[in-house]
This record gives C-alpha cells, structure tokens and sequence, in this order.
C-alpha cells in the first residue's frame, strides 16, 4: 500500500467520523479506503506515472481499475473490511450526478463509504505532487472540491469535509512533509 492510499485511509476515517459514523465504523471505512486503488496493481507502472495525457488505450485501462480491484478483492476470504473494500474499489470514481465510473451510479446508489472515500482520494491526489504535475496548496484544493459539489460529490460529504477542514489539512501537512525528508 503506498503513500497516497494511507492518505486516503487516513482521510476517509476522520470525514466518516464528521458524518456521524461511530467511531469502529470510522476506522473500518478508513482501513478500508485505504484499498480504493488496489486494481492499479494491473496496469503497467509506465502507465501509471506518465509524465504527459495518457492516450484513448492507456485511458481505458486506467477507467477498469475499480472493477478489477473489486475482483481482486472479493476473490479473498472476506472479512467486513474486504467487503467493504470491494464496495468502495468498485465505486469510488462514480460521480453524485451519474457522470462517472465504471457503471454510472448517481446520488444514494453509491454506498456512502464509496462518496467518502471519492472526496478524499480527489483531496489527496490534488494535494500530492506526481510525475505529471506539482501538488496544489489546501486553499486551491479546497475550492475544486467545492466546486464539486452536487456533480462530482455528494453534498452531504462536502459539507462535512468542510467542517473538518483544518483537521484534514494538517493530517496531509504533516504526511506529506515527512514524506518530503524521506
């Protein structure tokens, strides 16, 4: 599990617990979460950190990554973290709106630790710096994930990762320096 992942775990858990979840269930949608982009095992790592557009082939194998993930991962002796897990591999590139990913799922037909883990994995990766862009300041990262709200979100979701906002920036502050000294 790398970097990125962890951030995402980390992330899920405090936005489930600011949506009311108790806090066993904030922990399993963290640990959870944190298995979102496992499917990304199968695509070629030259695919994977492209410094420019992938091409329409390269698109599309990065588009079957929660399908394949969620395979993986029911495949394995299941456990309520794999479950769940697979749930939310499967679902959390779909959009609120039903513009997304792989099957269109709109609003409540994506299962809620999905549209959590959606947010975060957008926050962190606008926030992390890749082979293909510099990481973006919590402000602008901020304001794309507002700008979502009610299309790509869930608005529910947002405001509650609004109203933790301070908590979640200086989670990813302080990973993202250590990660800096490494």
């Amino acid at each position: 599990m790398g970097r990125h992942e962890r951030n995402v775990g980390l992330l899920s858990g405090l936005v489930a617990e600011e949506m009311g979840c108790n806090p066993e269930d904030s922990r399993l949608i963290a640990r959870a979460a944190a298995l979102h982009d496992i499917g990304k095992a199968s695509i070629d790592s030259a695919v994977l950190n492209k410094p420019g557009p992938l091409d329409a082939h390269e698109a599309e194998l990065m588009r079957l990554h929660p399908l394949v993930g969620s395979i993986r991962l029911r495949s394995l002796p299941q456990t309520a973290q794999l479950a769940l897990a697979a749930d939310i591999a499967l679902e959390h590139h779909e959009w609120w709106n039903g513009k997304g990913y792989p099957s269109g799922k709109s609003g409540s037909e994506i299962s809620l630790a999905a549209r959590i883990t959606s947010i975060c994995d957008v926050y962190a990766a606008l926030r992390e710096k890749r082979s293909y862009k510099h990481g973006l300041g919590h402000g602008s990262a901020m304001r794309k994930i507002m700008a979502g709200s009610g299309s790509q979100f869930d608005p529910d979701v947002v405001r509650a990762f609004v109203r933790c906002e301070l908590q979640i920036e200086k989670a990813l502050d302080a990973r993202l320096a250590r990660d800096l000294r490494r």
